[in-house]
């Protein structure tokens, strides 16, 4: 059994060659200075077009609809004039553009009485308007306000408008102190095993003053001002002692949870809480001979998921508790201290966090994860067999992959010593039930077949379901024909090659990393754009077997503008 003091020798003065990024970001950042001393009306910051607009980098196919999503526009003036305003400053000198992610701007600007604050601006695509900010803002106060108990350190906010209809700024903003230390992505490479584990301690401890906090419904956290149907108004939260706590100033409210925004989801109108029970929150290439996605194949598996989702929760109602998670914790949005790179100075970016089932909370810290094989079981990771007959780089590559994979496993361990809740959770997420949930909230991309294939598996399964043997109920509502099996193997088949089609792609790209968007350096486009131009020349001679078939998969071709 793998244990802390294996795993501590395993990363011993291993250090990381590599470095956590977030997908589409940038290093670069964009400044504007006026001269100490000049009033902040006096200089125009809308002159800067690169405030408004995505920087970090560009895309090979839709790009004019991804950079629309990503683009926002404001005043300036009128925003670093709040924050002047926030500080009790007379006047903004200095204007930096920090690097940028998926779904904000986000700016450093420095005062004339040397005073620095950070201004976060939502992107279209962040999420519904106005909850997004509300409940962020809300979250991060409630954070601050209890911290004696929860003892989680975040920024406060200073100002901030959920409604840019009724704000001079033309915008939903947010001003925040800085964040204090430096960005954990600065010290991670070069840090040692040792310090690497305590770390990785000091965030299973913040997950289990969360986990410890159980609120009484799920959905986001907002001021009960901001709200207009907000939760019940009894008890917020049981705290650590199990003692129910009133808090009137919060409340319960729609979920921003990124899942029901992404991809279309934010225009559409459909229950977001927020809910009393877990049972709430549950609710490719087209190419010939490919399969052939349709409304009516993804209502059908919908309805089939909706018979039978309350029964594929556990039994246990412990890793069901409503529970406040970050769920973004990159190495970008935990701050350390420099001079003692294993104390958490801070951790921002608190947008999407909402209070979810624990069981669809839990999860790794993202800047754990890696590239390679994920251990599994109870053994600790270990070199491969052969190792002593690998090359030198070989070799490294192994000792590298090692110390990823025993600080991944450091994580579970911790968990089940100190956050035994965390841990029964991580287990369960890889049970059929909740792989269904999880592939189920996908179904307005694609995945169909499979779902569809879990389903016909929960009714072979039926009486060995744990919530099913607890609720005695001895009927499946789900009655597949033989048919029925024979079409999901099919179809199942085509959407895989179809799958394995797209990465294909992406691999003769050498994009695969980046993701289905096509996301690439602004450097680099015109190298990758002539590239996609002849991997499609060649996806379509490979895969044509007629003439016939060219314009067939030419128009099933997904990587379009």
């Amino acid at each position: 059994m793998a244990t802390i003091g294996k795993l501590r020798k395993a990363t011993h003065k291993i250090r990381d060659t590599g470095r956590s990024r977030r997908k589409a970001s940038s290093s670069a950042s964009t400044v504007s200075t006026a001269t100490s001393g000049i009033r902040q009306d006096c200089h125009d910051w809308n002159k800067n077009r690169d405030f408004f607009r995505y920087t970090a980098g560009r895309f090979l196919f839709d790009e004019k609809k991804q950079m629309a999503c990503r683009h926002v526009q404001f005043d300036m003036n009128e925003l670093v004039h709040v924050a002047a305003s926030s500080t009790a400053s007379r006047a903004c000198v200095a204007v930096r553009k920090l690097p940028e992610g998926q779904y904000n701007k986000a700016f450093l600007l420095t005062m004339d009485d040397g005073k620095r604050v950070i201004a976060k601006v939502p992107n279209p695509n962040a999420g519904r308007p106005h909850y997004t900010t509300a409940s962020e803002v809300a979250t991060m106060d409630f954070v601050c306000k209890i911290r004696t108990v929860l003892q989680l350190p975040t920024p406060k906010v200073y100002a901030w408008s959920s409604k840019a209809a009724e704000n001079r700024v033309g915008a939903e903003f947010m001003i925040m102190e800085e964040a204090r230390g430096v960005p954990l992505s600065h010290q991670w490479p070069t840090l040692h095993g040792d310090d690497k584990l305590n770390l990785i301690e000091k965030i299973v401890e913040i997950e289990t003053t969360l986990v410890s906090t159980c609120f009484r419904d799920f959905g986001s956290l907002y001021y009960t001002k901001d709200l207009e149907h907000p939760a019940r108004k009894d008890v917020l939260y049981t705290d650590a002692t199990g003692r129910p706590t009133v808090n009137a100033q919060f409340a319960i409210g729609p979920t921003t949870d990124r899942k029901t925004c992404d991809n279309g989801r934010a225009n559409i109108d459909f229950d977001r809480g927020p809910w009393t029970s877990a049972e709430g929150p549950l609710g490719i290439v087209n190419g010939p001979g490919l399969y052939q996605t349709c409304r009516d194949s993804k209502l059908s598996v919908l309805n089939d998921y909706l018979e039978v989702a309350r029964y594929l929760l556990p039994a246990d109602s412990t890793i069901l508790r409503p529970c406040l998670w970050h769920n973004d914790l990159h190495s970008d949005n935990i701050f350390v201290n420099p001079e003692k790179p294993t104390e958490i100075t801070g951790l921002i970016d608190w947008q999407s966090a909402h209070v979810g089932p624990l069981l669809m909370q839990a999860g790794h810290p993202s800047f754990l994860d890696f590239e390679g094989p994920k251990p599994e079981g109870i053994d600790a990771p270990s070199l491969p067999d052969d190792f002593d007959n690998l090359d030198e780089i070989e070799q490294e590559r192994a000792k590298t992959l090692l110390a990823r994979q025993s600080l991944f496993k450091a994580y579970e361990i911790l968990s089940l010593q100190r956050n035994k809740k965390v841990y029964q959770a991580l287990r369960h997420q890889k049970g059929l039930g909740c792989q269904i949930i999880t592939f189920a909230g996908n179904l307005l991309q694609d995945g169909e077949p499979l779902v569809k294939g879990q389903l016909m598996q929960v009714q072979r399964e039926w009486r060995a379901l744990p919530a099913v043997r607890a609720r005695d109920c001895p009927t499946c509502p789900l009655h597949f024909t033989p048919g029925d099996f024979f079409a999901q193997e099919t179809d199942e088949a085509k959407w895989i090659h179809g799958l394995e089609l797209m990465n294909r792609i992406l691999e003769s790209l050498g994009t695969v990393d980046r993701g289905w968007h096509g996301w690439v350096k602004a450097e680099d486009y015109a190298l990758f754009k002539d590239k996609l131009d002849t991997v499609r020349e060649q996806f379509l001679d490979q895969l044509s077997e007629t003439a016939e078939d060219r314009p067939k998969w030419l128009s099933a071709w997904p990587f379009k503008d």
